[in-house]
């Protein structure tokens, strides 16, 4: 199963964001924001059925739960992204939203198939088993199938 979707190089972002959660256990990440414990109680409850009601973009994101403390905010929407929430508290596991995006890269000018952002994929954060932690939304459990059926 390809949690993340298509190949590896596609999700770079979504990989770090693993690597970074690591960092933040171990002291060593330096955030652009930090949530405050009620933020991040109220995200971790909201994440999941925010997440699985409906298709989002990265503005939605922003406006349902401000400025991620990892992102890019100049990302490229021809590609996919992947933003992180942390609190100040290491033992809080890093909330992470994977967007997808598929561009057809047919001769200029390029086009994305999904619209003009890219469209969120899932929420995901550290579970005691992988699978678990994370939430797809519709076109994320879409996507899922579609990678599933081709393996």
């Amino acid at each position: 199963m390809q949690m993340f979707g298509r190949g590896t190089a596609e999700h770079h972002g979504a990989v770090g964001l693993i690597y970074a959660d690591v960092a933040h256990a171990w002291g060593y990440l330096r955030p652009q924001r930090t949530l405050t414990d009620q933020e991040y109680s109220g995200l971790r409850r909201r994440a999941r059925p925010w997440t699985a009601s409906a298709d989002r973009t990265v503005p939605d994101l922003v406006r349902a739960f401000g400025q991620p403390s990892l992102w890019r905010p100049e990302y490229n929407p021809l590609y996919p992204l992947s933003v992180g929430y942390v609190s100040s508290r290491p033992s809080h596991p890093l909330i992470a939203f994977d967007f997808w995006q598929d561009t057809d890269w047919a001769p200029p000018p390029w086009r994305p198939r999904l619209g003009p952002e890219p469209m969120l994929r899932n929420v995901r954060w550290r579970t005691n088993k992988f699978a678990d932690g994370f939430t797809f939304s519709p076109i994320g459990r879409t996507l899922l199938a579609h990678d599933n059926s081709e393996e």
